[in-house]
């Protein structure tokens, strides 16, 4: 993610591009060599999004996106 985008967690970035074209975003645990998903409407705890660092976003369909941004 770009160093001054606004999503601090998943369901910010979810909601950035759009909940409805979202399935999941992931990223890679180095510590536990595992990938992280997270689904919105899981229950689940959204993760940070680190500035810098890469994520996998699995779309449902094709959208337009340009990161909001401060």
């Amino acid at each position: 993610m770009p160093y001054h985008s606004t999503a601090a967690n998943a369901l910010d970035l979810i909601n950035d591009i759009g909940a409805s074209h979202v399935e999941n975003v992931q990223r890679y645990n180095e510590a536990t060599d595992t990938w992280e998903v997270y689904e919105p409407g899981s229950g689940a705890t959204p993760f940070d999004i680190v500035p810098g660092e890469g994520y996998l976003v699995k779309m449902i369909d094709t959208v337009l996106y340009a990161p909001s941004h401060y």
